[in-house]
């Protein structure tokens, strides 16, 4: 699964409203599409399951980036049940507290797919404009022109081609950007990390 830190309500992170949302993975025979948060500011510490109208891609060993000011990411590739993911998906989460005690809303809405569906693969997103860009490296995967490739050895190898794509979220969708043929990073691999350097 992925756990990514988000900033509450007031939109800055390091405040007491700050949350942890936990999304997918997987429950040891099946992916999972469900996700729950950690509030920080809960005196009993609490996950609360988030409901959602329509659910997320199933997913695990995918990747996550939170997007903007508010409480949003990125859902980035990974793995189904026995395909791959090439789906990238915009999650919005709100928190609310009432008499009853904290309630945690989603909308999930896709934004595009991956030319190489994939797992087990790194991805960084940059917010430096309005339309952060999106880098995807490595991992395992292939390309049957769907957003879901099956697992199988004659679809899939370890990929060296890498994928960027502008995101904007207010039009919905993610904007496949050409690279130069030899833009292929310094060879295949899988279960890498990307940290940004400046």
């Amino acid at each position: 699964h992925t756990a990514t830190l988000l900033p509450g309500e007031d939109g800055i992170l390091d405040t007491e409203d700050d949350f942890v949302l936990l999304m997918g993975g997987r429950d040891g025979s099946h992916a999972r599409h469900d996700s729950e948060v950690f509030l920080f500011s809960s005196i009993t510490k609490e996950f609360i399951p988030v409901e959602t109208e329509s659910e997320p891609t199933p997913r695990f060993e995918h990747t996550s980036h939170q997007i903007g000011d508010g409480n949003s990411l990125l859902l980035v590739g990974g793995r189904l049940d026995d395909r791959l993911n090439g789906v990238i998906e915009h999650l919005e989460v709100h928190v609310t507290k009432s008499d009853e005690g904290f309630e945690a809303v989603a909308t999930t809405s896709p934004l595009g797919q991956l030319r190489f569906p994939r797992h087990q693969h790194a991805s960084i997103l940059f917010q430096d404009s309005e339309q952060p860009l999106l880098l995807i490296y490595g991992g395992y995967g292939g390309s049957l022109g769907t957003p879901h490739v099956p697992l199988t050895v004659e679809n899939c190898r370890i990929l060296a081609a890498p994928e960027a794509f502008r995101i904007r979220t207010h039009s919905g969708d993610a904007r496949r950007l050409l690279l130069a043929s030899g833009a292929d990073l310094p060879g295949p691999r899988r279960g890498l990390h990307l940290f940004p350097l400046d």
